[in-house]
């Protein structure tokens, strides 16, 4: 199986980021969306295998007055990256009425003529058989949370791990889930909102059996560092960010991951206070 492992947000410059990764999920919010002088060089930066996913704009989704224009902006943008993957979401307040579903298959239908993959992320009251016959007529996936809920069956494999509660942070635990409903596919494609992204590929990837080369050849370096944020209109932010590293414990059952002990002068420290006090 191959597998395609990103997040959700860029840290640092693409091509550190290639390094670690093979897959990018770029937002197309209006306002939001990185300009298409970035796009096109966010291409030009990674190897051809590197996959991109663009997730259209909440208003898409919403079926709101201005959906068209949200649209187009998600199109185009999945052109200057010449994206694998769109993914559309549709809000909780979308239920799956009898219009809504004919609605949203007719949404899908037409992003899957576009040629690409296409995901569906359903918020809110949709089941298995509500969400499984608007997927059959249109052959777009589910881009489902497998740390929590099994995939449907297909040659690929969208999955999207929210960060919500205690999936905020992804260890071991979770990402063995993930894993274990992942066997079987063609190809998986894993998106990671919540921090602990480059720690989890590590565990998915062992279950799978599945190596990571960066675009230099080489195996990929999964250790967590601190990366300097870059926005994605290619202005550097002043914030860092910082993916503790993790270990599997008898805690990570349910979910939890357990921080590996790499600030130890500083817990000395602070153990040497409280015995003064």
């Amino acid at each position: 199986m191959k597998l395609y492992l990103g997040r959700t947000q860029l840290v640092g410059p693409i091509t550190r980021y290639a390094g670690r990764f093979n897959l990018l999920e770029v937002a197309a919010e209006p306002g939001r969306c990185p300009r298409p002088r970035l796009l096109t060089r966010m291409r030009q930066d990674v190897p051809e295998s590197f996959v991109f996913s663009v997730r259209l704009g909440r208003r898409v989704g919403a079926f709101d007055h201005d959906a068209e224009a949200s649209l187009k902006l998600g199109l185009d943008a999945a052109e200057l990256l010449s994206a694998r993957w769109l993914v559309l979401e549709t809000p909780a307040t979308l239920g799956p009425t009898r219009r809504n579903r004919e609605r949203v298959r007719s949404l899908l239908g037409r992003l899957c003529e576009s040629g690409r993959d296409v995901a569906w992320d359903p918020h809110g009251l949709w089941d298995v058989d509500d969400a499984l016959p608007v997927l059959q007529e249109t052959q777009a996936v589910w881009a489902r949370d497998a740390s929590r809920y099994p995939v449907p069956d297909g040659p690929l494999a969208y999955v999207r791990i929210p960060a919500l509660g205690t999936a905020s942070r992804v260890g071991a635990g979770l990402a063995e889930k993930v894993a274990d409903n992942l066997v079987g596919f063609e190809a998986a494609f894993v998106v990671i909102e919540g921090v602990g992204a480059a720690g989890a590929g590590q565990v998915i990837r062992r279950v799978l059996s599945e190596p990571f080369e960066d675009q230099a050849g080489g195996q990929g370096d999964f250790e967590d560092e601190e990366f300097v944020g870059e926005d994605l209109d290619g202005e550097a932010d002043d914030e860092t960010e910082e993916e503790p590293e993790f270990e599997s414990s008898p805690d990570d059952e349910d979910g939890s991951m357990s921080e590996a002990t790499g600030n130890t002068d500083q817990h000395d420290t602070a153990a040497k206070d409280r015995e003064r006090r």
